[in-house]
Order: C-alpha cells, then sequence, then structure tokens
C-alpha cells in the first residue's frame, strides 16, 4: 500500500478515497477511522459511505473538511480549488 500524500491527493481524480488514504492526512489509524464510521459517522465530519464492512469516502467532500474544519455545504461549488498543498497550512 502506498501511501497517499496531501499534494497527491488533490491531484487525484478518485471519486472516491479510503481509510487507507485519507488515515496518515488525519493523523490517524484507518482501522480508527473504518471503527468510527460504522458507529457513528456523523463524527467524523466528513461523509462516508459504508457498504458492509467496507468505507468510502467522497474526494472532493475530504478535501473542503480538510481546508474548512466542518462539513461540506450542499450548495458547494465544484471542483473546489485548493489553496495549497502545504498540509500544515490546515492543521488548525
Amino acid at each position: 500500500m502506498d501511501i497517499m500524500t496531501w499534494p497527491e491527493l488533490l491531484q487525484s481524480d478518485k471519486l472516491v478515497l479510503t481509510p487507507d488514504d485519507v488515515a496518515p492526512i488525519l493523523g490517524c489509524n484507518p482501522s480508527a477511522i473504518r471503527e468510527q464510521a460504522q458507529r457513528d459517522a456523523r463524527l467524523l465530519g466528513f461523509p462516508v459511505t459504508i457498504t458492509g464492512s467496507r468505507v468510502r469516502i467522497p474526494r472532493q467532500a475530504f478535501i473542503w473538511f480538510v481546508q474548512y474544519g466542518y462539513p461540506m455545504p450542499v450548495n458547494a461549488a465544484f471542483p473546489i480549488q485548493p489553496q495549497g498543498t502545504d498540509l500544515r497550512f490546515y492543521a488548525g
């Protein structure tokens, strides 16, 4: 498994991400994301889709969450224009 960096995630054409993709950016274990998604996905702060034991995360909504610190509004414009690639800028 290759670890996806923030700049790679921004440039990716993937529509959905996995917990393995986003965990390094959030600084946590992928299993913790999966477990929280199963318990109460609302507490993650970004949307997830759960199919059985699989958890998928919409990439655009995750980028919004990391950049702005809150869930993406329904009326948000697509595509999101990244404001930079330095994750330290986003880590409040």
